[in-house]
């Protein structure tokens, strides 16, 4: 009986039928009652580690993985890092009121995670968590008004170090990204140096619409930010920014129906109020 479940809840795993993988594997936990891999993959199925669906849930998740590290016990070494870094981004999900504590046990689970990784020498985790580590910071910073900024762009930095551009273009793309957004706060002329060149790779390397849409845009809100020393450098901010959102509009047209088309609508507005607010209302005369 027990075997028959275990392959009947692999091929359903293999399927992606999560839902039913996820029921299979709770009628496995009472008779596999010290198999801390079982609770680990319900874990993940819960977290929706693999895709989104009907039952996922931050808060089973992390009890799950509670419970597998409690089974692994101490040590474990790169398998107590991967549940670890599997709860910190089950934490990280948590909606609500009990987002901020949440989210600082994220950090602790990923800081941990982050060090076994780098003492086993796994330095592609490594570096997963390192940027993991910059959004959690970033994700704390919004929710509660601290300042994590600096540290979330540290961590960026981390992760810069192994998803090199000639390695990982991609996933340097999304490192600059975030680092962008996290510089937005620190230093806003580098944030959009980062935009500028994580568009030009995912440019090359695949031309996502609506992720060059998202980059656009920032870099639209990146240009309002700057301060205005004079009025020629407010009226150049502005029209910059007002470039940019017309860009990420054209992008966004393929799927007007889309909230970020609004959003950056919005964000349009704002750059045009900017100009009004700036240029004379009338032209001199001759």
């Amino acid at each position: 009986m027990t075997q028959a479940l275990v392959e009947r809840a692999e091929r359903a795993c293999a399927a992606a039928h999560c839902e039913e993988a996820i029921g299979l594997l709770e009628q496995l936990a009472p008779q596999q009652p010290g198999n801390y891999n079982l609770y680990f993959t319900l874990g993940l199925c819960a977290s929706g580690g693999c895709r989104k669906h009907s039952q996922v849930s931050p808060e089973m998740a992390a009890t799950y993985l509670r419970k597998a590290l409690q089974l692994l016990g101490t040590g474990g070494g790169v398998a107590r890092a991967a549940i670890l870094d599997a709860l910190g981004n089950a934490l990280a999900r948590t909606k609500g009121e009990a987002r901020a504590e949440a989210l600082h046990a994220a950090i602790a689970h990923q800081g941990e995670a982050a060090a076994i990784y780098q003492e086993h020498r796994e330095s592609d985790d490594w570096a997963r968590v390192q940027f993991n580590l910059g959004n959690s910071l970033c994700d704390l910073s919004e929710a509660t008004g601290e300042d994590h900024w600096r540290e979330a762009v540290s961590h960026y930095e981390q992760s810069l170090r192994v998803r090199t551009r000639r390695k990982d273009p991609e996933r340097h793309a999304a490192v600059l990204e975030n680092l962008g957004s996290a510089c937005r706060r620190v230093d806003v002329r580098r944030a959009i140096r980062c935009y500028q060149r994580a568009l030009l790779i995912y440019e090359k390397v695949r031309n996502p619409v609506h992720k060059a849409a998202a980059i656009e845009n920032n870099l639209g809100n990146a240009y309002l930010s700057l301060p205005e020393t004079s009025r020629r450098t407010a009226i150049r901010n502005a029209s910059r920014a007002l470039y940019h959102f017309d860009r990420a509009l054209r992008l966004e047209a393929q799927d007007p129906d889309r909230d970020t088309y609004a959003i950056v609508q919005q964000n349009r507005a704002q750059a045009c109020a900017r100009l009004t607010r700036i240029l004379p209302k009338t032209l001199p005369s001759l």
